[in-house]
């Protein structure tokens, strides 16, 4: 996964390549999500892998490098709401903290560190 350039701080993206050059994944960090309560952030939004590369770590990959980069931006802590994803997080070290329904589903938002 690779930075988008050109961006110091909050909200930056990461996107995983495959060894061609094409998308296989996004992620972000944004100051708030669905969810958040007023003392939260920063927040792992937009987190998506194309499916054919599902199940192969490139989540936990581009996770790893939004830590590394709140890290190196100076927070302590992160925050996402997740749906299908909560085992990404869970097996990072993420905490469930509270569980957010929106009519049909229910999110669970989770703590880094």
């Amino acid at each position: 996964a690779t930075r988008r350039s050109g961006k110091a701080a909050v909200p930056l993206a990461v996107v995983a390549l495959d060894a061609g050059g094409a998308v296989i994944g996004t992620g972000a960090l944004d100051h708030t999500s669905f969810g958040a309560a007023p003392s939260e952030g920063p927040w792992v939004v937009g987190l998506c892998v194309s499916p054919a590369w599902r199940g192969k770590g490139v989540a936990g990959r581009i996770v790893a490098m939004l830590e590394a980069e709140a890290t190196r931006l100076g927070h302590r802590h992160m925050f996402t709401a997740a749906h299908g994803a909560v085992p990404v997080f869970a097996g990072r070290g993420w905490r469930l903290i509270r569980d957010v329904p929106d009519g049909t589903a229910t999110w669970h938002v989770l703590r880094w560190r």
